[in-house]
């Protein structure tokens, strides 16, 4: 048998000494008293929200589970900064990342060397079973990704040709 017959019951008891908390808290005169009758309070409203909609957290942690991790090359994408490119790919994959996704729409040069070290993060991610994806690349980049034999790797989305 169930101590209450509905949720709505079991949220309208938490309200009860919610709202004597809070009467209480604008009778009292110190201000340390007052905060804790306010924390009180906000304690007894959130346990009341919890029991009367309890799927709102669980909805959030699901939405919270999935990660993009995305990374905007802007300028020359060349074996002298494509370094720095590969180390900040490769530290954004977190357990929760499905996708890694490299934005080239502001890349103004790719050479084939660039492409190699930026490879390390794309085998990184196919390691770890994520998905790469490009947008936005250009024929050119398009070229020397594929020159580095990286092609297999990534999959094009949004890019400049077919």
């Amino acid at each position: 048998m169930k101590p209450f017959q509905n949720r709505w019951q079991a949220a309208a008891l938490w309200l009860i000494p919610t709202a004597a908390v809070l009467c209480a808290g604008t009778v009292l005169q110190e201000d340390i008293l007052r905060i804790l009758c306010l924390l009180a309070a906000a304690v007894g409203l959130r346990r009341a929200m919890a029991v009367a909609w309890p799927n709102v957290h669980r909805r959030r942690e699901r939405a919270l589970s999935t990660s993009v991790a995305r990374l905007r090359i802007a300028g020359e994408l060349s074996a002298d900064n494509a370094v720095d490119a590969a180390r900040r790919a490769t530290s954004a994959l977190t357990p929760r990342t499905e996708q890694l996704h490299i934005d080239l729409s502001r890349a103004t040069l790719v050479t084939t060397e660039g492409a190699q070290v930026l490879g390390a993060a794309f085998h990184t991610a196919g390691r770890r079973g994520i998905p790469t994806v490009i947008s936005g690349a250009s024929p050119q980049a398009r070229d020397k990704i594929r020159h580095a034999d990286l092609d297999h790797l990534v999959t094009y989305v949004g890019d400049d040709s077919a």
